[in-house]
């Protein structure tokens, strides 16, 4: 069924206006570090969140998915409220227009279908991105793409309680199809390296666990406290100026003082800036390995990026993990890693474009072999990069 036959299913006797697509995105190395102002990558892949929508006179907002049960009706103007459930993204982009001083007078008719399963693939980001582009147009707001990933940082952050960094909507605004995005969480510096001539030809793999997860209730906000945690006491162990504990990151501390105090530090502290500054290496040793067209260096990097996300950063699911094992010994898989948190969701590899079949059969026969009740709802896919939010 094309997608805009799905909302004239939802909406019989309507046609939609237009439709926002939204890509997913994956973050091959950097991972977990956005939210200490590191440096990480990005890229966006040709599978998303498509919203289809008709404007209405009147300021209710309904909604239907494809993906969730149920629908959703909402007042902009006074229903502010968040629920617990998967409508809060859309009062969350709502909630963001208004406290930045946007009146909302008119809702819309929409059909939201993503086109992968949950799970890593900044989603969430996706969809609250869809959502404010959508409010925004029908209301006659002008937004540009600085103050649409500002308007959806703040959806997940204050209303939401999502401690994210600012990856996954500058990857979802900024990617460019066979770039890497270099973005530096600090400054907002970002540059799109072009892969090279030299690089071989790969897919993205997305390997599904059969298993999904929400962010705001995983340990996610637990590993961020964390980080903030060890910035503050190495800070007090060399004697820097510090914030209130939560204010500080791992950005503001150099390796140097991480390696001269680590053996003073309570062991998960230690292990979450040894994931931060190891990943931080990494993500640079990857960037010159992705411009010199090095895919079995630029693979290393992202398999290490995974054995750290386990060892020192410690998440994955049993599920993640064990898929993580078995790509390291799959032919064809250059490189993998969780992709987000890695509490549930799915798993990220660059994988060899010409063995994509024996590829997505080898590891579900492994993967099957562990979790048998999760047939039917493991899958696998293989994607393209892609360019970022586009809507007509």
């Amino acid at each position: 069924m094309e997608y805009e036959e799905i909302f004239k299913k939802y909406f019989p006797g309507l046609t939609p206006d237009n439709r926002v697509f939204c890509p997913y995105r994956v973050c091959p190395i950097g991972a977990h570090i956005d939210h200490q102002f590191g440096i990480v990558s990005g890229l966006a892949i040709n599978e998303g969140i498509y919203l289809y929508y008709k404007a209405r006179k009147e300021a209710l907002v309904e909604l239907h998915s494809m993906n969730f049960k149920g629908k959703i009706i909402f007042d902009v103007k006074q229903d502010f409220y968040i629920n617990k459930n998967w409508g809060d993204y859309a009062k969350a982009a709502m909630n963001a227009l208004f406290d930045q001083g946007y009146k909302l007078e008119k809702g819309f008719y929409g059909a939201v279908i993503g086109t992968l399963p949950i799970g890593g693939l900044a989603s969430s980001s996706a969809v609250i991105l869809a959502y404010i582009v959508v409010l925004s147009r029908i209301n006659g707001i002008s937004l540009g793409s600085k103050e649409l990933i500002k308007m959806a940082y703040l959806a997940e952050h204050k209303f939401l309680g999502i401690h994210i960094g600012k990856l996954d909507q500058n990857c979802e605004i900024y990617c460019k199809k066979d770039y890497l995005l270099y973005f530096d969480t600090l400054d907002n510096r970002i540059v799109n390296i072009k892969k090279s001539e030299k690089m071989p030809s790969f897919r993205i793999g997305i390997f599904y666990s059969g298993k999904s997860r929400v962010l705001k209730d995983s340990a996610y906000n637990i590993r961020v406290s964390e980080c903030n945690e060890a910035a503050t006491v190495l800070k007090k162990y060399a004697g820097i100026s510090w914030k209130g504990t939560t204010d500080n990151c791992l950005r503001e501390v150099s390796k140097e003082i991480f390696e001269k105090y680590k053996t003073d530090m309570p062991d998960n502290l230690k292990k979450r800036a040894e994931h931060y500054f190891s990943e931080t290496d990494r993500l640079e040793e990857g960037i010159n390995a992705w411009k010199l067209g090095d895919i079995n260096k630029f693979g290393h990097l992202i398999f290490e990026s995974g054995d750290s996300s386990i060892n020192y950063y410690e998440s994955g699911s049993p599920e993640l993990c064990k898929l993580h094992c078995i790509a390291k010994n799959t032919p064809g898989i250059w490189g993998g890693r969780f992709s987000g948190a890695g509490f549930k969701g799915c798993y990220m590899a660059i994988v060899d474009s010409r063995y994509t079949r024996q590829i997505g059969e080898y590891v579900t026969e492994k993967y099957l072999e562990v979790f048998p009740e999760l047939r039917g709802k493991f899958s696998v896919h293989f994607c393209d990069t892609a360019d970022g939010m586009t809507y007509l």
